[in-house]
């Protein structure tokens, strides 16, 4: 192991110069050159080596040049010395350098320290220890992140404290918009390390990207020792056999809808939020932007796209707006002769797997034609599928674009595949429907099923409907390879039916048969109730800061009127809905 202390018994005489016109062999001897050897190394301290090389060696401007060139880079040149019986006598570099068992940069940067005064600059290597940071040094750094507009996450997550901002960035490009913001408020900008090293202690931001990541499960799986692996193999297993068991049930209701006009089978997913403006404007990103919502829908046997998009102005994306995209598709498909629809889509509890999803296609099944509704959920890590095209289409379509209003968006999307477009939907405030509102009129069950257990919806993998089976019932799967479970979703009209008279089974038989159709019948005649009374209200702060994009002209006038109609509000959470009650 090194210690850093240089032995003079390591050092050896080099080979000097073999014909030299200053001769420097006949005049200093070997023994002579061993012994100044020893004499530098066996000083103490570097700044009296640094004087030991100034005092043997002049520096003085070079007096021709004997390369042939115009221009040299050298203007310099160097005379050095050794001492012999008390007598200074003048050898070449290559001898001089040899003797003392050292490079030129030694006497290049010996010189370099030589001051005025004929001393040497100290030497403080190793000496300055650590230097604790001031926190003055970090408010700068603070003051700029704070700016950074954050983006919102492509789900719901009330609980998080993650934040995200554009992906667009990164660390590098991060540092280079503080170094101009620096610039601008005539701010001494602290170092890059430094820069990173509070964004990643202090913060706990992302780089929001799309969402192709890799199985958080899986990974953990690959990771892990055999001891762990062995722990976890059963739950490992049941998670592979799931995705193979959804993905297998995809492909056989794809093919039956290839054969079969009235099946449908779409894949559904809400893409990841867009912001408006975008545009590659430095300030943008410190900038609260518009959300734009795009919630598309794709049949797999047609490869028709629908694209179902708003503005955090006229919804939000809750369970209520989604199933609104939703019960809009249904309805399209059931007036062109659909009969049975069947879903796939990840297992978001707050936007596909809820009440008022369920609620919808019940009430589909009561009041079109459409028979039969089935809704599989994809395995949690395994939910990329022929639906994420529409995003990624979309995506690229919007590269290198300016977009300054969400209508661009909408035309945007209508053009990303050349090939059979996108269908656009554009959702007004007006369109969206209330279903929670509509689901808690009735009274519906959704925790006890038919045997009296407690329903987990977090775990339901299947859900399905079918008035022709089983009329007023929700049938649902936790497991793909198990029977359905059934819910009642009615239970008071049965109870209220047994606690009559039970003088006649007859008149029992008719009473039930009259009280179910009169369920179905007033689910049929009930109203869509609207969700919203007005156009939603904007947080003050982002509409301060679109203001301030439209003073300044960054967002072209033409698009003013637009913004400066949207609706101001103080507080506003726009992942805010109605909690969905689960157990």
């Amino acid at each position: 192991m090194r210690s850093g202390i240089v032995h003079p018994e390591g050092r050896q005489v080099q080979p000097g110069c073999d014909h030299c016109r200053l001769k420097c062999h006949e005049k200093i001897t070997e023994v002579e050159r061993l012994g100044i050897l020893n004499a530098y190394w066996e000083l103490p301290s570097n700044e009296e080596k640094w004087m030991f090389i100034i005092n043997h060696s002049d520096k003085y401007t070079k007096r021709r040049t004997t390369t042939g060139k115009t221009h040299s880079r050298r203007s310099t040149t160097y005379a050095y010395y050794l001492e012999s019986e008390n007598a200074r006598i003048q050898v070449c570099k290559k001898f001089f350098l040899a003797t003392l068992h050292i490079s030129d940069k030694v006497v290049i940067n010996s010189h370099r320290r030589k001051t005025a005064y004929g001393t040497t600059t100290p030497d403080m290597r190793g000496k300055i220890g650590h230097r604790p940071r001031k926190e003055a040094d970090r408010v700068s750094i603070r003051e700029h992140i704070a700016l950074i507009d954050r983006v919102p996450s492509h789900y719901t997550r009330k609980d998080s404290a993650r934040e995200y901002i554009s992906g667009e960035l990164n660390l590098r490009k991060l540092y280079d918009l503080y170094m101009s913001w620096c610039a601008e408020k005539l701010i001494v900008p602290c170092k890059r390390s430094l820069y990173e090293h509070v964004f990643r202690s202090e913060y706990n931001i992302s780089f929001h990207s799309p969402k192709k990541d890799q199985c958080e499960y899986c990974t953990k799986y690959a990771n892990s020792t055999t001891e762990q692996k062995a722990e976890m193999q059963q739950q490992y297993d049941n998670h592979q056999r799931n995705k193979v068991r959804a993905r297998e049930a995809k492909d056989a209701e794809k093919a039956r809808a290839e054969q079969d006009a009235t099946v449908v089978t779409a894949v559904y997913d809400l893409e990841q939020v867009l912001q408006c403006p975008a545009l590659e404007v430095s300030v943008m990103y410190y900038k609260r932007k518009l959300s734009v919502y795009n919630f598309t829908v794709y049949e797999l046997a047609t490869h028709d796209g629908h694209c179902f998009m708003w503005h955090e102005g006229q919804a939000k994306r809750g369970g209520n707006d989604i199933a609104t995209c939703v019960y809009n598709f249904s309805v399209h498909k059931a007036s062109a002769g659909a009969k049975e629809l069947h879903f796939f889509s990840d297992q978001c509890m707050g936007q596909n797997k809820n009440q008022f999803i369920a609620f919808m296609y019940y009430f589909i099944t009561c009041s079109t034609s459409v028979e039969v509704i089935t809704h599989s959920y994809l395995e949690c890590g395994h939910t990329m599928n022929e639906g994420d095209s529409m995003h990624s289409t979309i995506e690229s379509a919007k590269k290198n674009q300016q977009i300054f209003c969400p209508e661009q968006y909408y035309f945007l999307a209508r053009a990303a595949r050349k090939q059979k477009p996108y269908i656009v939907h554009e959702m007004t405030t007006d369109d969206f429907i209330d279903f929670e509102r509509m689901t808690k009129s009735r009274k519906i069950n959704w925790k006890i099923n038919s045997e009296k257990e407690r329903v987990n919806w977090r775990h339901i993998r299947v859900m399905k409907f079918d008035r022709n089976t089983h009329q007023d019932m929700m049938l649902y799967k936790t497991d793909y390879d198990e029977p359905y479970q059934t819910i009642e979703l009615l239970p008071h009209a049965k109870n209220q039916q047994q606690r009559q008279s039970t003088r006649s089974q007859a008149r029992i038989a008719r009473s039930k048969k009259s009280t179910s159709q009169s369920n179905t019948k007033s689910l049929v005649n009930q109203p869509l109730l609207k969700r919203y009374a007005e156009p939603l209200r904007i947080p003050e702060a982002k509409l301060k800061d679109l203001m301030s994009l439209c003073d300044s002209n960054v967002i072209k006038p033409t698009y003013h009127a637009f913004y400066r109609s949207l609706l101001p509000a103080v507080q506003y959470d726009e992942n805010s809905d109605t909690e969905i009650e689960q157990s």
